[in-house]
C-alpha cells in the first residue's frame, strides 16, 4: 500500500472542516455529513470527495468499515513521504443533490500532525474501497484487490454490492408491458451455478437430464390455412432464436433506434450489463456496416433479412449469423469481397482469406474481426463463428429441423403475419427448443463457467495493472487456475485466456465444447433444474413478439405461452377469472378522461370471495355475497380538469398532491348488472360505516341531470384538514349500469350528465389492447408522467455516469503516467462514454474526473431529455390478455388521439 519510508496520518473529517473558514454550520448533524448520506451508501453524490497532491495518497471512510449507516465517524487517512507537507481539497456535497459542493482546502503539516502506524489506517482504506465497489460495479475487481492489499482476507467481500431492485414505476411498466413474464420464463438472471474452486470435470454431460416438461400441442392451435412464411426460416435451426426484419431496411432502423433510445434507458437501470455499441460491435465482427446494408437494400439486392444465433448473451459474447435472402447473391459476395479487402488493407493485423470463386467463402480475421461469409440456398450469410455455418448448412440441407417446420412458428406467423400492418417491423421468436436448450445443462453450465472466468479475468487485469506499476513484473498465476482458463497470455489489452478469450468478448458458450462437468456443477444444475421445472404445471413455453416501428410511434405485441406457475401475474389472472373487458366498460365513451386503468374482475373469483369473507368479519350487514351486482369490470379514470394546470404550475408536485389530493379529479367506475342488489350493497355499507365509525359522516342525497347521488360529508369537527389540505368528502352514484365513486362532486355529476345524454344507447369506446387489463394515458397524463419520469431519468443516468469516477480518480492518483480513460477502454474493455453521451475529463478546479454532459457528483450539470419517442408521444396504450394459460401483452406509443385536446388546460406542457 505504501513504501517503507512513508508515514501515515488519520484525521477526523470533522476536524478538517472545523479548521476551515469555508465550512458550513450544521449544528444538528456531524460536520461534513450530508443529510442524504443516511441510507445513501450507494450514492456517489451523498459523500464528500477528498484529494491530495502527488505523491501522497488519500482515503475517506469510516474506522468501522462494515457499517453502512450514514451517521458514521468519517476519517481521512493519508500516506505521504516522510517530512512532506500534504496539500489537499475537500468537497462537501449539498443536501439537495443539485447545488455545488463547498470547497475546503486543507494542509497537513508533518511537524504539527501526529503520525500513526500503517495498521491504524487499514479500516479507513477498507471502508473507502468497499464503498467505491458498491457504487462502481465496473471497478469491483480493482477495489477488491485494493481491499486485499489493505489486509482484507481473500474471501472477505463484505463491502461488495448486491444489485438493488428497480424503482416501482420501472417494475410497473415491466408488469403492464409483459416484460416481467419474459424475465420469469427465461430465468436468465439465474445463471451463476456456484463452483467453489477449479476442479477436473469427471462426469459426462450426457448423464445430466435437461428440461423434460411437455411441449404445447400445436396441432390443437394450428390454423386451418397455413400462414405465409419467411423464406429464411427454412435455414434457421429450430433451436435458435430468430429476428425477421420487414422490410430489410428495418434492421438499420432497429439498430440505430436501439443505440439512440433503447440503450440509454436500459443503461439508466443497469450500466454494466448493457454496454454501449453492441450493434456496432457485432457488425464490426461481421465486417459490414449499416451503410453497406442500406446500399445493398437500395440496389435491390436484399429481399429479406433475418438474424439468428446461439444464445441471448450479447453483452458477454455470442455467436450470431445475419441471413440475407437475395436474388443477386454473387453481387453481394463480390461487394463483401471488396469490403473485406479494403478492411484488410487499412487495418493492421486483419487478414482476408477466400475459398473458391466469387461465389465461395470469405473469412476476415484479426483485430476484433471474426467474419465468415458464404452462400446457402439462395441466401448470403454472414456469421462470426464456424459453428453457425455448420448448423445453418445442416438445416438448409435438411439434416436438422428448421424453424419454419415447428408448430409454434406456424402459430405465431398466423398471429403476427409476414408484413404485419404494412409498416416497418421486427418479429422475434424464441421457440420451445431454443428455450429448452438455453435451460439445458450444456448452456447453463457453460454460461456459469463464462461468468466465473470473466470474474477471474477482471481480477487478473487488476493485478496486471497494479503489478506492472509497482515492480515491472507480470503477476504469477496459480497453476490450477491457469489450467482451468486454458492458459493465460499477458497482452497489452489484459490477460488472454486460451479457453475463454478476454473481457469484451468471451468465447461463446457454443464454442466451449462442454462435454463433461464436475460433481459440483452437476449438483448445482440439478438443484436449479428441479426448482425451475417445478414452475411448469403442464407444458413448456415459447415466446414471440412483434415490433412495428415508425418515426413517431412504436407498437409491440408479445405472447408468452404458457406462464410459469409462480408468475407475478397469477393474482390478476385469478381476479379476472371468466370476466372480460367489454366495449362499454369503464365509461368507455367518456371522451374527457386523460388516463384510464380498466381491470376485468370476476365476482365469483377467489379474490372476490376472500373480500366477501373479510367483509363478513367486519359485520354481517353486507350479506353473504355482497358483490353479486357487479358486471365484471372495474375502472379508474382521471378527468380533464383545471386541477392539472394548477399541478403544472406548482414547483413541487409531491407537496401539491399532499395538500390538494382530495381534489384529485379521479373516479372509480364499477359496472353493475343488478341495480337492486347494488342498492342493498350500498345500504349495508352505509350501516357498516355507521356502526364502526359512528358520527363521522352524514349522508346527503342530492340530484343532478335527473339522477340522484349521495354526498358523504364529514360532520362538524370531524373534517380531515391535516397538512393544510382540503376536507375529505366522498361522493357516489348508483347509476342503473354502474357504481361511480369520487372525492369530487363535479366528477360524479359529469358522469351522470354523460349517462343522461345517452338517448340512443351507450357510447362504446375504442377497443382496448387487452381483454383483462387496459391502460391508456392521454397527452395531459403523459406530460405529467414526463415531468416526473424526466427527473428520475436524469438522476438515474447521472448515477450511472458517475459510477466509474471513483475508479478513474484512483487510477489517476496511483498511476499518474497513465491516462485512466484509455486504461478503462484498453484493459477493462469498457467504452469510456457516459450514458448521456459525454466524455470523461479531468476537472482541474475540483480535482476529480467528470462527464462533459453530466458533471461530477459534487457539481451536477446538465439535464438529459427523455428519448424522442417518450418525449413526443401523445398517447400510451397497454393491454394484457390471458389465454391458453399464457399472456398476450400489447402496447402502443404514438401521437395523441386526433381531435382530443384538453378542455381545461390546452397549453399544458412539461418539458
Amino acid at each position: 500500500m505504501a513504501e517503507p519510508d512513508w508515514v501515515h496520518y488519520q484525521l477526523p473529517l470533522a476536524e478538517i472542516i472545523r479548521k476551515s473558514d469555508a465550512a458550513p454550520s450544521e449544528p444538528e448533524r456531524p460536520p461534513g455529513i450530508s443529510g442524504r448520506m443516511t441510507g445513501a451508501w450507494d450514492r456517489a453524490d451523498a459523500w464528500p470527495h477528498v484529494w491530495v497532491e502527488e505523491p501522497a495518497r488519500v482515503w475517506l471512510g469510516s474506522d468501522q468499515p462494515h457499517r453502512r449507516s450514514g451517521r458514521v465517524n468519517l476519517r481521512v487517512a493519508v500516506s505521504a513521504p516522510r517530512g512532506l507537507p500534504v496539500r489537499g481539497l475537500l468537497l462537501l456535497p449539498g443536501d439537495d443533490g443539485q447545488s455545488e459542493a463547498v470547497r475546503i482546502p486543507f494542509l497537513i503539516d508533518p511537524d504539527s500532525t501526529e503520525s500513526v502506524e500503517q495498521e491504524a489506517i487499514r479500516p479507513v482504506v477498507e471502508s473507502h474501497y468497499g464503498r467505491l465497489a458498491r457504487i462502481s460495479p465496473v471497478g469491483q475487481p480493482w477495489f477488491r484487490l485494493r481491499i486485499r492489499q489493505a489486509g482484507e482476507e481473500a474471501d472477505g467481500n463484505r463491502e461488495l454490492p448486491r444489485r438493488s431492485g428497480h424503482a416501482p414505476w420501472e417494475e410497473s411498466f415491466a408488469f403492464f408491458s409483459g416484460g416481467r413474464a419474459i424475465s420469469e420464463n427465461l430465468a436468465l438472471a439465474d445463471i451463476d451455478l456456484w463452483l467453489p474452486k477449479p476442479e477436473e470435470p469427471t462426469l459426462p454431460l450426457s448423464g445430466l437430464r435437461g428440461i423434460t416438461v411437455e411441449e404445447v400441442d400445436w396441432a390443437e392451435l394450428a390454423p386451418d390455412d397455413p400462414p405465409a412464411t419467411d423464406p429464411l426460416a427454412r435455414l434457421i435451426p429450430a433451436d435458435q432464436h430468430a429476428l425477421f426484419f420487414e422490410p430489410p431496411s428495418a434492421f438499420a432502423d432497429f439498430v440505430r433506434r436501439w443505440e439512440k433510445e433503447g440503450l440509454p434507458m436500459l443503461q439508466s437501470l443497469d450500466p454494466v450489463s448493457v454496454p454501449p455499441g453492441l450493434g456496432e460491435r457485432y457488425l464490426r465482427q461481421l465486417g459490414v456496416s449499416l451503410d453497406a446494408l442500406g446500399a445493398w437494400a437500395e440496389a435491390g439486392w436484399i429481399d429479406s433479412l433475418a438474424l439468428t444465433g446461439g444464445d441471448p448473451f450479447f453483452a458477454g459474447g455470442t455467436d450470431v449469423a445475419l441471413l440475407i435472402e437475395s436474388g443477386h447473391p454473387r453481387k453481394l459476395i463480390a461487394s463483401l469481397q471488396a469490403e473485406y479487402a479494403g478492411t484488410a488493407a487499412r487495418e493492421k493485423g486483419v487478414a482476408l482469406t477466400e475459398t473458391g470463386e466469387t461465389g465461395g467463402s470469405l473469412r476476415l480475421t484479426g483485430s476484433g474481426r471474426r467474419a465468415l461469409a458464404w452462400q446457402e440456398e439462395g441466401a448470403v450469410i454472414l456469421a462470426n463463428a464456424d459453428r453457425q455455418r455448420d448448423l445453418i448448412s445442416q438445416t438448409g440441407g435438411g439434416k436438422t429441423a428448421a424453424l419454419a417446420d415447428t408448430g409454434e412458428y406456424r402459430f405465431f406467423r398466423t398471429r403476427y403475419p409476414v408484413g404485419g400492418d404494412g409498416g416497418p417491423g421486427v418479429f422475434l421468436l424464441l421457440s420451445d427448443e431454443t428455450i429448452r436448450r438455453w435451460c439445458g445443462p450444456e448452456w447453463r453450465i457453460g454460461a456459469s463457467r463464462r461468468l466465473r472466468a470473466a470474474a477471474v479475468l477482471r481480477d487478473l487485469t487488476a493485478r496486471q495493472l497494479d503489478g506492472k506499476d509497482r515492480a515491472g513484473q507480470l503477476p504469477e498465476t496459480d497453476p490450477a487456475l491457469a489450467d482451468w482458463l486454458g492458459g493465460v497470455e499477458w497482452t497489452p489489452q489484459g490477460p488472454l485466456s486460451g479457453r475463454y478469450h478476454r473481457e469484451g468478448f468471451l468465447t461463446p458458450v457454443g464454442e466451449l465444447g462442454v462435454d463433461s462437468v464436475t460433481e459440483a456443477e452437476a449438483a448445482a444444475y440439478q438443484r436449479w433444474r428441479d426448482v425451475y421445472e417445478s414452475g411448469w404445471e403442464e407444458v413448456f413455453d415459447p415466446i414471440a413478439i412483434r415490433f412495428d416501428l415508425t418515426p413517431d410511434s412504436l407498437k409491440f405485441d408479445l405472447t408468452v405461452m404458457p406462464l410459469i406457475a409462480s408468475t407475478a401475474y397469477g393474482w390478476l389472472r385469478e381476479l379476472a377469472g371468466e370476466a372480460v373487458i367489454g366495449p362499454y366498460a369503464g365509461d368507455a365513451g367518456h371522451g374527457d378522461a386523460i388516463a384510464r386503468l380498466t381491470v376485468a374482475v370476476d365476482p365469483n373469483s377467489e379474490w372476490m370471495r376472500m373480500l366477501s369473507g373479510w367483509s363478513q368479519n367486519l359485520g354481517g350487514g353486507l350479506g353473504a355475497n355482497p358483490f353479486r351486482w357487479m358486471e365484471g369490470t372495474v375502472s379508474l379514470y382521471l378527468d380533464d380538469d383545471p386541477f392539472w394546470r394548477e399541478l403544472a404550475e406548482s414547483p413541487e408536485i409531491d407537496r401539491f398532491l399532499q395538500e390538494h389530493g382530495t381534489r384529485l379529479p379521479a373516479a372509480l367506475h364499477v359496472e353493475s348488472k343488478d341495480p337492486i342488489r347494488l342498492a342493498l350493497f350500498l345500504t349495508g355499507l352505509r350501516n357498516l360505516i355507521q356502526e364502526t365509525a359512528p358520527g363521522t359522516f352524514r349522508w346527503e342525497t342530492r340530484s343532478h341531470a335527473g339522477h340522484s347521488y349521495v354526498a358523504m360529508v364529514p360532520t362538524a369537527g370531524r373534517g380531515d384538514r391535516r397538512g393544510g389540505g382540503e376536507m375529505l368528502e366522498i361522493y357516489y352514484a348508483a347509476r342503473p349500469d354502474a357504481f361511480v365513486l369520487s372525492l369530487r362532486e363535479d366528477v360524479v355529476q359529469r358522469s351522470l350528465e354523460r349517462f343522461a345524454e345517452e338517448t340512443t344507447g351507450k357510447a362504446a369506446g375504442a377497443k382496448g389492447l387487452g381483454d383483462h387489463l387496459t391502460v391508456e394515458l392521454g397527452e395531459t397524463a403523459l406530460a405529467l408522467l414526463r415531468r416526473t419520469a424526466g427527473e428520475v431519468y436524469t438522476e438515474r443516468l447521472r448515477q450511472a455516469a458517475w459510477a466509474p469516477i471513483g475508479l478513474l480518480n484512483d487510477w489517476k492518483a496511483r498511476f499518474p503516467e497513465r491516462d485512466p480513460v484509455e486504461t478503462l477502454a484498453t484493459l477493462w474493455h469498457i467504452d469510456p462514454v457516459c450514458p448521456a453521451g459525454g466524455d470523461y475529463v479531468w476537472n482541474v478546479r475540483d480535482k476529480t474526473h467528470e462527464s462533459t454532459r453530466l458533471g461530477h457528483p459534487w457539481s451536477p450539470a446538465g439535464e438529459v431529455p427523455l428519448p424522442d419517442l417518450l418525449r413526443e408521444a401523445g398517447r400510451l396504450r397497454l393491454g394484457l390478455t390471458f389465454e391458453h394459460d399464457g399472456l398476450r401483452a400489447a402496447g402502443e406509443f404514438g401521437p395523441g388521439a386526433e381531435g382530443k385536446t384538453s378542455r381545461f388546460s390546452p397549453s399544458l406542457h412539461w418539458p
